[in-house]
């Protein structure tokens, strides 16, 4: 019998933002079954933007709901894929370029591995194109496929499955004057959906 589950971006630790003080965060995820495309969800900034040094679990948009997308039905062949984008950007960024980014960041884990170190160079280059202050630009993205079965397999030993890319996002060098170069982790959460 198919299974539906909510994909959620719902936590982040920042161990070194890439401004000299605060990131102003800017959150997107997509998510695929079977190369069907069944959403975009992005984060409308409540509880605040702008987060320093630590860990911030849960974060939810106004209607108190994860940063996610719905699954739809799926069985354990089923693959699903994720893409996420994490921009600190003082500016709200282009809605074209950032999800033109986000596509490319998809098609590009299809095609490479080690992601984020191939993306470092490419994103920093787009990132011109919708933000604009020197400290702006990418601190994490990726994208990633699990099976149905893992997602499953995972919820039946928790009430959830979490994704972590144990490596984390070590970003590009910071333009001078910025703090040093950032450093985040990034948790994908897949919970049944009800």
């Amino acid at each position: 019998m198919p299974d539906n589950y909510d994909v959620a971006f719902s936590a982040i630790r920042i161990r070194n933002t890439r401004s000299r003080h605060q990131d102003t965060l800017w959150i997107r995820i997509s998510v695929s079954v079977d190369g069907q495309d069944r959403g975009t969800a992005n984060w409308d900034g409540t509880g605040g933007r702008d987060k320093n040094n630590g860990y911030f679990d849960g974060l939810r948009n106004a209607q108190g709901k994860l940063i996610g997308v719905s699954t739809g039905p799926i069985t354990d062949g089923s693959a699903v894929k994720v893409s996420f984008l994490v921009l600190n950007s003082g500016h709200t960024p282009n809605e074209k370029a950032y999800s033109d980014a986000l596509a490319a960041i998809s098609s590009a884990a299809t095609t490479y591995g080690g992601l984020w170190g191939y993306l470092i160079g490419s994103l920093t280059a787009v990132a011109s194109l919708f933000v604009g202050a020197n400290c702006d630009g990418p601190v994490a993205a990726d994208a990633f496929t699990v099976t149905g079965k893992q997602i499953r397999e995972g919820i039946n030993v928790h009430p959830y499955y979490n994704w972590v890319n144990p490596s984390g996002y070590i970003g590009p060098n910071s333009p001078q004057g910025c703090g040093s170069n950032s450093n985040y982790d990034a948790v994908v959460q897949f919970t049944r959906h009800s």
